[in-house]
């Protein structure tokens, strides 16, 4: 059975939407403009801030990038930038759900949620671009051999 490839239409749309959202926010926070009081970053050290911004910037950017170049840079080198981003963007938002429990505590539940849920599934996402990789990877190497 071939190996499925992936399109830019495999891209949902609410996928793409909250990657725009996370990179605005990451370069809101990141280039110091006013960051809305509900985010969890007004109230947090401008260094945890300033890192998470740039989780957000990078791997939303990167994600985001690796998705909307897929025909200029080829499959391989588009879904390694995109699987890159997604990392970032992953670790950023379990982080942020961590930190809401953590200033905020059990009210904070719900928007932890959501925040750890993002993460989670961006993580789900890159673990499937590693998995096409390394059926790619055993299927060359069992084509060596003949």
């Amino acid at each position: 059975m071939p190996m499925p490839t992936e399109t830019e239409e495999s891209r949902h749309p609410y996928e793409l939407f909250l990657l725009t959202i996370y990179l605005a926010i990451g370069i809101v926070i990141v280039f110091g403009g006013d960051v809305p009081p509900s985010i969890i970053a007004a109230d947090s050290d401008g260094y945890i801030a300033t890192t998470w911004g740039y989780l957000l910037m990078f791997g939303a950017g990167l994600a985001l990038f690796g998705t909307a170049r897929h025909n200029g840079m080829g499959q391989v080198n588009s879904l390694l930038v995109t699987q890159i981003g997604l990392f970032a963007l992953g670790a950023s938002a379990l982080l942020y759900a961590v930190a809401i429990l953590i200033v905020v505590g059990v009210p904070g539940f719900l928007p932890a949620s959501i925040a750890g849920w993002f993460g989670l599934q961006s993580l789900r996402r890159y673990w499937q671009i590693q998995r096409k990789f390394n059926c790619a990877i055993k299927a060359s190497k069992g084509s060596d051999e003949h």
